[in-house]
């Protein structure tokens, strides 16, 4: 996020997550389909305007919390996460220039992810 952004060298947290979803069409095509619709839905919410809309929802998000006066009024503003459900795995990637080799060693046969409804 942070190079979408031109921020390349904050300090600042700038973590945010891809959303890849998995149906049963998507599970009928061959692997190399599956992998290329991923690839295209990667290559979508990593473009600059995608990233930069999702920073500004994060900042809007912040801004009105920071407005409210009470944790009462905070709590309600964020309640509607309390019946949230998405039911999906999370797994975290480190980039290829911070695992050195370590990327060819991966494989997500063999990867293993919790997840439990309304995790996200």
């Amino acid at each position: 996020m942070r190079n979408e952004l031109g921020l390349s060298n904050t300090h600042k947290n700038c973590v945010t997550s891809l959303y890849l979803p998995y149906s049963e069409g998507l599970e009928g095509l061959p692997l190399k389909e599956q992998a290329t619709t991923y690839r295209q839905l990667i290559k979508e919410q990593r473009s600059p305007d995608a990233v930069r809309s999702a920073a500004n929802s994060q900042i809007g998000m912040s801004d009105r919390l920071d407005s409210l006066e009470t944790l009462a009024e905070k709590k309600e503003m964020l309640s509607f996460f309390d019946d949230l459900c998405i039911n999906t795995f999370v797994v975290s990637y480190l980039v290829r220039s911070r695992c050195r080799n370590a990327e060819t060693l991966w494989n997500p046969s063999t990867c293993t992810a919790a997840a439990t409804e309304g995790s996200s």
